[in-house]
């Protein structure tokens, strides 16, 4: 695990959930409109190899006033990554917690900004004095899983976005590019597409497949892909890992 928690892939992956912050090019951003609940639970795997090593769930859930988005990461060794984001009316609210790491504290990035403004709030602590940092963002800058929510709904083409990277305490700009029109699975009458991200050296930092607007995988440049099983295959695993976890302490 350790080799791939270094800075620069914490950064791909966090990017990864949250490149797709998709507004078309020359167009105003909009407030997401879907309020209908989700649960979607995945299994993740390395390149030549079914063994998991790690699972995820994505949530959307309606909450007063607003929209509660979940990302939920858990691995064999005890790490767990969780994002949330919180909309309501024109203020949003990004969190980002990392624990369970044998050999480091834990850390948590607290990120805030009205929607449309040009300047984003950054709060970090990683077990040292907590850092405070102002990020400047253009009015069509996305938060991370608004990105993913933005995602579901592109059709075939391309577009330029700016997206925030809280562990890089920045906002890059990047493209998606979205292929439709790829095979049906058999009795979904949806088409299948494929988004692509590129960052502004032209590198490809993550792909994402959808059937609908249902996300069906997800991969990173290193090969890491993320699968989607059903429920219960995700909470046999969690149920599984967290009783080594507890086995394991002394």
């Amino acid at each position: 695990m350790s080799s791939f928690w270094t800075p620069k892939c914490l950064g791909i992956l966090l990017l990864s959930s949250a490149l797709h912050a998709g507004v078309p090019e020359g167009s105003p951003g909009t407030t997401i409109q879907t309020r209908e609940n989700l649960r979607e639970f995945f299994v993740l795997t390395d390149p030549g190899s079914d063994e998991p090593v790690g699972i995820m769930a994505l949530r959307r859930t309606a909450v007063m006033g607003g929209m509660l988005l979940e990302r939920d990461l858990c691995y064999p060794d005890g790490v767990r990554v969780f994002e949330s984001e919180r909309w309501r009316g024109a203020g949003r609210r990004f969190i980002w917690r990392e624990w369970g790491h044998p050999s480091r504290t834990g850390r948590t990035w607290i990120m805030e900004g009205q929607r449309g403004a040009t300047d984003l709030n950054l709060l970090s602590w990683a077990g040292g004095p907590v850092q405070r940092l102002n990020l400047s963002a253009s009015e069509g800058t996305l938060f991370p899983l608004e990105a993913l929510e933005r995602m579901r709904r592109l059709g075939p083409g391309s577009m330029r976005l700016d997206v925030v990277c809280p562990l890089q305490a920045c906002v890059e700009s990047v493209t998606l590019s979205c292929v439709g029109g790829v095979a049906r699975p058999r009795g979904r009458p949806e088409s299948q597409r494929t988004l692509r991200m590129r960052n502004g050296r032209g590198e490809e930092v993550g792909h994402w497949t959808f059937v609908g607007d249902s996300m069906i995988e997800q991969g990173w440049p290193s090969g890491r892909r993320a699968k989607i099983v059903d429920e219960g295959r995700y909470h046999a695993l969690f149920a599984d890992w967290s009783g080594q976890a507890r086995a394991s302490q002394p």
